[in-house]
């Protein structure tokens, strides 16, 4: 098992410095919370952010993330810290699967293997952010529970319910689902795991430093953001919120759907052996996988879950038989098509994140501190507070927190970026105190249109990704 591990150390530490930036958007942001954190204590405000709700009832919804990465910046910038932070939790993740499979030591090698299949998945593995240490507190709950440990199941979910104002959510369903296991497989409904859960979170919540407001930001993340993501055109929410369309799900995650029909055919063969903690995998495997054709991000969650399902489940003996030639034939079909993907990863990340890096270099050099940028995208936020956080932004993280904070002020907001403003160097002015703007030139291609065309507008500087603008005294 040392060996398997040892390897995918060294693969994973290979891809997160194959590009000297950072994967992805919001690791800027969390490198430089986590460096706030270091150097003034637990976060109380972010005045960076006037235009949102971080101005008025501030929560850190990714708190423990942000504490233990902080410590990384004694020795480390905050870019590099993160990179390193976020190998460490994907080796976190992989020591759950060690963990959980420990009784399926002969197959740990292959499930390394498969981990590296997914080219979405080793992209989140690289990728600074909550996510990949929630896999393993999702695994690890769903086996606690199963296993009716409900000690370190308890002591876990507080954990859970800090580290991301999601955590409540999934602990809520997985205990409800195993009162469901228990319900089939006992016949009595036993609601000790349920009360158990709802004592943890309330702990949880109330040890964290931002309570009573952490509160609020579970309700926006966890009830409103959902029913948003349902509701097309009200918020610009991520792209994981939204499908894959065939083709991308088969080339991202070329293995959820054989992962599932193995799982299907197991549980159809094997169904007298299933034991309550297998009925609670494969319910909480079966609600993902169902998901996963709905949002990306129940695809990424679905993966690693579908892969401990697969191998705590009892094995037909004609699998057992034909693990060989899966360890001949899949691996190479699956790296290849892992290098293939991830090289086009690595040449986006360079141009696009790039693109951010040089531009905050720029607007520290020309644009006088605490100034207003006001950026066309949300999520652009994620890039410039990072790097570049001696100014205020407009939102970021979520537009939820624009949206809640001010209807009217999102609306307008929405429509100076998307170039349907008649005077935007006035409304800017008017309603951002801003003179100072940066917009890609894809996704908002008629705003910078509207800019460069502008005599109200001056250039300061563009790459072939976007461009940063000052208006005229």
């Amino acid at each position: 098992m040392l060996l398997p591990f040892l390897l995918s150390f060294l693969v994973l530490g290979l891809v997160q410095f194959s590009t000297p930036h950072i994967w992805g958007a919001d690791g800027y942001l969390h490198a430089q919370l986590g460096k706030m954190v270091l150097d003034n204590g637990f976060l109380k405000s972010l005045p960076q952010l006037p235009y949102s709700l971080f101005s008025i009832k501030f929560s850190d919804k990714e708190f423990l993330y942000h504490l233990f990465s902080a410590p990384l910046n004694i020795f480390f910038n905050p870019q590099t810290s993160i990179k390193i932070f976020a190998l460490l939790n994907a080796l976190a993740l992989f020591s759950v699967f060690l963990f959980i499979l420990k009784k399926r030591k002969d197959l740990v090698p292959l499930v390394l293997i498969l981990l590296f299949g997914s080219p979405a998945f080793l992209f989140n593995l690289s990728r600074p952010r909550t996510m990949i240490l929630s896999f393993a507190l999702m695994l690890l709950s769903l086996f606690f529970l199963g296993k009716k440990k409900y000690k370190p199941y308890f002591f876990l979910t507080i954990f859970y319910t800090m580290w991301h104002v999601s955590g409540p959510q999934l602990s809520l369903i997985f205990s409800s689902i195993h009162i469901f296991t228990l319900l089939v497989f006992e016949k009595k409904l036993n609601l000790k795991p349920l009360l158990i859960t709802l004592a943890a979170i309330g702990i949880g919540f109330l040890l964290h430093p931002n309570f009573p407001d952490n509160l609020f930001y579970w309700y926006l993340n966890g009830i409103k953001v959902p029913w948003f993501a349902t509701r097309w055109g009200v918020l610009e929410l991520g792209a994981e919120f939204f499908p894959y369309s065939i083709i991308e799900y088969l080339v991202n995650h070329p293995l959820l759907i054989p992962l599932n029909l193995s799982i299907f055919y197991i549980a159809y063969k094997k169904r007298k052996s299933i034991k309550p903690h297998h009925l609670l995998f494969l319910l909480a495997n079966l609600a993902f996988f169902i998901l996963s054709f709905r949002s990306q991000r129940y695809a990424n969650q679905s993966f690693p879950l579908a892969l401990v399902t697969l191998f705590l489940l009892p094995w037909p003996q004609i699998l057992k038989k034909n693990l060989k030639l899966v360890f001949i034939f899949l691996p190479p079909l699956l790296i290849l098509n892992t290098l293939v993907s991830f090289k086009l990863k690595i040449v986006s990340t360079n141009i696009y994140n790039g693109h951010f890096e040089e531009i905050s270099k720029v607007i520290q050099k020309e644009v006088p501190k605490d100034s207003t940028i006001f950026h066309a995208n949300w999520s652009d936020s994620q890039y410039l507070l990072g790097l570049a956080p001696n100014y205020k932004y407009i939102v970021t993280l979520d537009p939820i927190y624009i949206y809640d904070f001010d209807k009217d002020l999102h609306k307008k907001y929405r429509s100076i970026a998307h170039g349907l403003s008649q005077d935007p160097k006035r409304e800017l002015k008017d309603y951002f105190n801003s003179k100072y703007v940066h917009t890609d030139k894809i996704y908002f291609a008629s705003f910078y249109k509207q800019l460069r065309e502008s005599s109200d507008f001056t250039l300061i500087y563009e790459t072939r990704v976007g461009a940063l603008f000052k208006a005229n005294d």
